[in-house]
């Protein structure tokens, strides 16, 4: 699942003054600052060939939120997101997400509400419960830890260590247990990636869970073929149910190309 932007280029008044009424100000991570326009919430699924299926998008707007009261947030919009795959695909799934989706309450509603396993990119200022170093940032953990080898990232031979904590103390009626890998390059140990993942992580098959990970870049790659190649990135429509409407006339070609290859 990810997010992007999708910025507004019609004019702010319209003729009846409703030209940018449900428009709001969005949090566009790649320019590191508020737009003024929608946020696209967009759910896929990795095929064997290596391409990603859109499954389902939620377009984050002020008359979205009022037509569903019980969205009312942009949590409970991701949440939705969550259920909605779990409804479609019952069983088996691995939700793959980057930091947006690394908060403890999501991963608690997959493990233990929705019983799937997910594997995340994590905020470094994220506190665990670590056995033996008790409840602590996970980078100070980090930097303790002596022992680590060597895994392919990108084509890159990285550092590597993994360890299990706890996200929620085990006092806590959240409790819940995951490991933790960080993966750094030589020379940057105090700026590693992070993850967080339910499934039980070795030696064996660290790489299997990284090379699951990587993949969720293919969604990035989705938003710029549906920003450069189907004008989605930068809006003309003006009216919401336009939009909406020419989200899905962008995604339903994708999916059929997808689904024949």
């Amino acid at each position: 699942m990810e997010w992007t932007a999708l910025s507004k280029r019609a004019r702010y008044r319209t003729k009846k003054g409703k030209g940018m009424e449900y428009v709001g100000e969005f949090y566009d991570t790649k320019m590191q600052a508020p737009v003024r326009g929608y946020g696209l919430l967009l759910a896929g699924m990795y095929l064997t060939t290596e391409d990603i299926v859109p499954l389902s998008f939620r377009l984050y707007s002020n008359r979205y939120i009022s037509y569903h009261p019980e969205e009312k947030s942009i949590n409970k919009m991701e949440e939705s997101l969550m259920r909605e795959v779990k409804e479609k695909f019952g069983s088996h799934i691995i939700y793959v997400g980057d930091t947006q989706f690394s908060k403890k309450m999501y991963l608690h509603i997959i493990k233990k509400d929705l019983k799937e396993d997910f594997i995340v990119r994590a905020r470094l200022k994220v506190n665990v419960e670590e056995e033996e170093r008790g409840w602590k940032n996970i980078l100070l953990i980090a930097q303790s830890v002596k022992k680590a080898y060597q895994v392919t990232w990108e084509n890159e031979e990285r550092g590597k260590f993994s360890c299990k904590a706890n996200l929620f103390s085990k006092k806590d009626k959240k409790h819940l247990p995951v490991y933790v890998i960080l993966i750094w390059e030589e020379g940057k140990e105090n700026d590693p990636l992070l993850l967080f993942t339910s499934l039980k992580v070795t030696k064996e098959n660290l790489q299997k869970i990284i090379f699951i990970y990587n993949k969720r870049g293919k969604i990035d790659t989705l938003f710029e073929i549906l920003k450069q190649s189907f004008g989605l990135e930068r809006i003309m429509i003006r009216r919401w149910t336009g939009i909406n409407i020419m989200i899905m006339s962008c995604l339903y070609p994708l999916y059929s190309v997808f689904v024949c290859s």
